[in-house]
């Protein structure tokens, strides 16, 4: 949408009420905390002011090409575009910059490789094959988000959002369809805004950082996502710890085979280790039929290697042992799993699953 520059009419600052009103607009849509004068944990500013700040500039924009207008909101301060809306009234569509996104991550995101990344930079659509990982701030359920939800890409390994894009499939079937070993054609994305285009040149210009802080919730508990984030793409309400979804680079090419897998060395180094004394060192045999398998998700088919693209147990552990999950060993000819991590971010951001 800004891979050319776009015309841009004189910016004045919103009043109070109409800010307020933003804010509120902003923290409905996104699921934010409603905006409030308190103080959020650590004495940051609560989150819906650190993203719509008092004070506001605002300024209507049109495309080179006069085919798509709306209005951009202005960092008072620094300037930085935040927000920019397209279409009007119940058709309007509030979409966050990546100076906004580089503030508090809120968005499901999209990785992809660093070379596609570079494309979409240079205008290219996010297409199904590109995709590498979905991550969310929800932990372990898989967002329901419709066409035209709101994601972020990143570069895999990393939860910087460098774009910000609209799904063109719901969310369910991108899942399926880039966990299938025959790779799917077609667009996942259209982007709309990226780091590099001419929104983001024309503020401060900042690079992006090094890592993007999420937005902690009141309670662990996993909700329904609202409505109006589900139209939008925003996260549902849910635990903050960013989890892995599913990832054609991290071993797994099958959804539920990965999925079950991963879900399963989770729940079972958070805790069904922890109700056996002495469990480890064990042979990884033994530990797949006493762990793993019991603690794979309810309802759910035995745990088969075979149909995830490890093909064996033994590649599933040595890829969880680099991941720093487990530590594992060959003993006598015998791979061995020795200790697992309790501490490590996945294991602390995993909720209890029903097994």
């Amino acid at each position: 949408m800004f891979k050319q520059k776009h015309k841009v009419k004189p910016a004045y600052a919103l009043g109070s009420p109409e800010c307020r009103k933003f804010r509120a607009e902003v923290a409905q849509v996104f699921n934010l905390e409603q905006p409030t004068v308190e103080a959020a944990p650590d004495g940051e500013a609560p989150f819906s002011i650190e993203l719509v700040p008092d004070g506001l500039h605002t300024s209507k924009f049109s495309t080179n090409n006069g085919h798509i207008k709306g209005v951009v909101y202005l960092d008072p301060t620094t300037g930085d575009p935040l927000w920019f809306t397209i279409g009007r009234n119940t058709n309007q569509l509030i979409i966050p910059t990546v100076y906004t996104l580089w503030k508090r991550r809120f968005l499901v995101s999209l990785s992809t490789r660093r070379p596609i990344m570079k494309r979409i930079q240079a205008g290219a659509e996010l297409t199904i094959p590109w995709v590498t990982s979905i991550t969310s701030n929800d932990s372990p359920s898989i967002p329901t988000l419709p066409v035209d939800s709101l994601v972020a890409i990143t570069k895999h390994g990393s939860s910087v959002p460098l774009a910000v894009g609209q799904l063109l499939l719901p969310l369910n079937d991108l899942v399926k369809v880039i966990g299938l070993e025959e790779e799917t054609k077609g667009k996942a994305v259209r982007v709309l805004h990226w780091f590099g285009d001419h929104l983001w040149d024309s503020g401060s210009k900042q690079d992006p950082p090094a890592n993007v802080p999420g937005i902690p919730q009141a309670s662990s508990e996993t909700t329904e996502t609202e409505p109006s984030a589900a139209a939008t793409g925003a996260a549902p309400n849910t635990a903050s710890a960013d989890a892995v979804i599913v990832s054609k680079l991290e071993g797994g090419l099958t959804l539920g085979a990965a999925w079950n897998l991963h879900l399963a060395l989770l729940e079972t180094i958070a805790h069904t280790l922890p109700q056996h004394t002495e469990p480890l060192p064990c042979p990884a045999s033994t530990f797949l039929t006493l762990y793993l398998q019991p603690s794979r998700p309810f309802g759910s088919p035995p745990l088969d290697l075979k149909k995830s693209n490890f093909k064996n147990l033994t590649k599933f552990l040595k890829f969880a042992e680099k991941d720093g999950l487990v530590k594992v060993k060959d003993i006598n000819g015998v791979l061995t799993v020795m200790s697992v991590d309790a501490t490590h971010p996945k294991v602390l951001a995993h909720k209890p699953i029903r097994t």
